[in-house]
């Protein structure tokens, strides 16, 4: 791999701008605006291997063809990169000079890639948010056909059941409603047939994945949420503390310090906020299921209520995940065994174990 030379792309929706520059003296060798339909990835394929720098934004094809390559990968954060945001003159070419300069003369803030494989399970998670939101949106469009004619809901436990759903095909409208209605049921089981066919395959990726099985034995965590857990965590050496990983999630408050005044505010919210919806969600089934997490959150609850209360024992709660990963223990054993331990070190860390 050549040390010689950095490339830098500003990569867009169809086209980037590519920036090559010499890692010696910082000249400009090459500048010019490439499409996606082949010119940058012919650009790509005719160099030698090379360090290639850019904002990460979700181009996974980008990071595939780079790895494919053999080229060395620096994804930036975006908000690591303020010497874009702040600039006064801010146009492509520019963005990649800098992005250039930054790879060539410090250390630059990356962002963590996971495997292909991991990608991957990340993607088909995400599509069945996106299943199950769509479902619930035809549920919602349902109920407003419902309100908007006047009709009244029958004695029935749930409206989406069999019996419920039997009802809904019966039900008197106009013609025009009729057909809205009938063509929203039909949409309604056609997505969640897609949610049963990536609820059987996430089921075989759990199977095959030990800290998926692991996560498992935590009150509030099923299969989908263990999946996802480990996918988003990848390999959990990457955080020397518990704490390290609540900071990865966003779930750690902002903390403003000058002289001898420190002010601790609401949580960073870094990081993705799936894992911070999927946490709190969790975080309220362990309560009512875990007799030492409803405990802990009741504690809270009462000083602090329920919101706040419900965010610290999701911060909790992956505290103990960190635990399980790093020692390999379920959940009960961990408990039981070595209470006493993770409770000093969470309490060094200022999270404390229920």
């Amino acid at each position: 791999m050549t040390k010689d030379i950095i490339v830098a792309l500003d990569v867009h929706k169809k086209f980037s701008w590519v920036v090559t520059m010499c890692t010696k003296t910082g000249d400009i060798i090459y500048s010019a605006k490439l499409s996606h339909d082949g010119q940058l990835q012919q650009f790509l394929r005719s160099i030698p291997q090379s360090t290639v720098v850019f904002e990460m934004s979700g181009t996974w094809w980008l990071i595939d063809l780079l790895e494919e390559l053999g080229h060395e990968i620096k994804a930036l954060h975006p908000q690591g990169v303020r010497l874009i945001a702040q600039s006064c003159k801010k146009t492509d070419k520019n963005d990649a000079e800098t992005l250039a300069h930054i790879a060539r003369l410090g250390p630059c803030p990356c962002v963590w890639l996971p495997p292909k494989e991991l990608r991957s399970i990340r993607a088909l998670l995400r599509f069945r948010i996106f299943c199950v939101r769509r479902c619930t949106s035809i549920k919602n469009h349902i109920h407003y056909i419902l309100r908007s004619n006047g009709w009244q809901y029958p004695p029935i436990t749930d409206i989406f059941g069999k019996t419920g759903r039997e009802y809904l095909r019966g039900v008197e409208l106009p013609e025009g409603i009729r057909w809205q209605m009938d063509r929203s049921l039909k949409m309604l089981e056609q997505m969640e047939s897609v949610v049963a066919e990536i609820d059987r395959k996430v089921k075989k990726e759990v199977k095959d994945n030990e800290d998926a099985q692991l996560l498992m034995s935590m009150p509030g965590v099923g299969e989908f949420g263990a999946l996802l857990l480990a996918s988003e965590i990848g390999d959990v050496g990457r955080f020397s503390s518990a704490k390290k990983l609540c900071a990865y999630f966003g779930l750690v408050p902002r903390v403003r310090q000058s002289g001898e005044r420190c002010y601790r505010g609401r949580i960073s919210k870094e990081g993705t906020s799936l894992l911070r919806w999927y946490m709190v969600q969790a975080a309220w089934v362990a309560v009512r299921a875990d007799e030492r997490i409803g405990a802990f959150y009741e504690r809270l609850r009462r000083r602090k209520g329920s919101k706040i209360a419900l965010v610290a024992t999701a911060r909790k709660m992956l505290t103990i995940v960190w635990w399980m990963l790093k020692e390999r223990k379920r959940y009960e054993w961990l408990m039981v065994a070595e209470g006493r331990k993770m409770r000093v070190v969470a309490r060094r860390e200022g999270a404390g174990q229920p």
